[in-house]
């Protein structure tokens, strides 16, 4: 019983030690590493001899919770660095291949060029910072460019429309597609190799995923925060219809609950989203009016466009020709190109 007791204690306290390691590393790479990497560069040009800000300093043990708190702080500068220079809209929300390839690189050279401290040991300090700048501009630069080509295949919902757990997955594999252009930058500019050791693409590859991830993760709460337009639900007389908005007003997504066309005994709860390349998908489920039970998928039609009057009127347009009409505390319509159907 006695070795039970202690086994659950030095569990606690194991995991405790990975917690202080997480945020000390999240603060001492959030904070303190830009400010040094920016105090060694005036340092070195003005010979100033500042001292660098070592208050909170790196944790003691190389443990998972220190590098998982290193990813995160890590992130955190990029995310500042990607505003400065405008690159978050393009490595998170949208610019085409060649546009977010080309302000990913921008960010990339600011955070590895100046963000980043040199280890104090080089002799070489200029060279080191140019090298992790091209090395950084090369892997955030191919992080920009998966973005762009994600975004025109429509393969994720627009930056306002995803999910956390979308952003969370979109990062995540431009994280690791950027990782390995990293390790691959660094085998040919640092190490003078052709290509990167198995080890270092191993490392680039995890490494560069968990940033992405992170990465996603805090691009989310910032296409988010600070959105005044609250999703917005309109009853009718036979359907209700929830729409969320972007911060500029411009509808992203839809969820709404209405009769079938086909079928007055069933209804349908129908879910869109706006893609990142403008087009809408879609999906529903039918459910029976009687009993209240599903009654199968429903394949619906493409979404064309979505409209919103003064008055609150939300107006769905469908490749099919049909045209939903959802006012408030009104009716609920739909009509074909030539006739109102409901």
């Amino acid at each position: 019983m006695a070795d039970a007791r202690d086994s659950i204690s030095d569990e606690k306290e194991s995991f405790w030690e990975e917690c202080r390691d997480f945020g000390q590393s999240l603060l001492h790479s959030a904070i303190e590493n830009p400010i040094n990497g920016i105090v060694q560069i005036i340092d070195h040009a003005a010979n100033a001899h500042i001292p660098e800000l070592d208050i909170i300093g790196a944790p003691k043990h190389d443990s998972l919770g220190a590098k998982i708190g290193s990813v995160v702080g890590t992130a955190v500068d990029v995310t500042l660095a990607s505003i400065a220079t405008g690159g978050l809209v393009d490595v998170l929300g949208g610019a085409g291949l060649v546009g977010g390839m080309a302000t990913g690189a921008v960010t990339g050279a600011v955070f590895g060029g100046i963000l980043q401290p040199t280890d104090n040991s080089s002799t070489h300090f200029l060279r080191d910072r140019l090298e992790n700048a091209g090395i950084d501009a090369v892997a955030f630069g191919v992080m920009g460019g998966v973005a762009g080509k994600l975004n025109s295949i429509g393969l994720y919902p627009s930056a306002a429309a995803r999910t956390l757990l979308d952003d969370f997955s979109y990062g995540g594999v431009n994280g690791m597609i950027g990782g390995a252009a990293g390790a691959e930058a660094k085998a040919i500019i640092k190490d003078g190799e052709l290509l990167p050791s198995q080890d270092d693409l191993a490392a680039g590859i995890v490494i560069g995923g968990l940033f992405g991830a992170a990465y996603g993760c805090i691009g989310h709460a910032y296409n988010n925060i600070g959105n005044k337009n609250l999703p917005v639900e309109v009853k009718t007389d036979k359907a209700i219809i929830t729409t969320k908005f972007d911060k500029s007003g411009e509808p992203v997504s839809f969820e709404s609950y209405e009769p079938s066309i086909q079928n007055p005994d069933l209804k349908v709860a129908w879910t869109a989203q706006k893609m990142s390349n403008g087009s809408w998908s879609g999906s529903g489920d039918m459910f029976s009016t009687t009993t209240g039970k599903y009654a199968g998928n429903l394949i619906l039609p493409k979404v064309s466009s979505i409209e919103t009057a003064t008055d609150g009127t939300v107006t769905i347009n469908t490749a099919d020709g049909y045209v939903r009409s959802y006012t408030p505390g009104g009716k609920y319509q739909v009509h074909s190109a030539t006739a109102q159907v409901k």
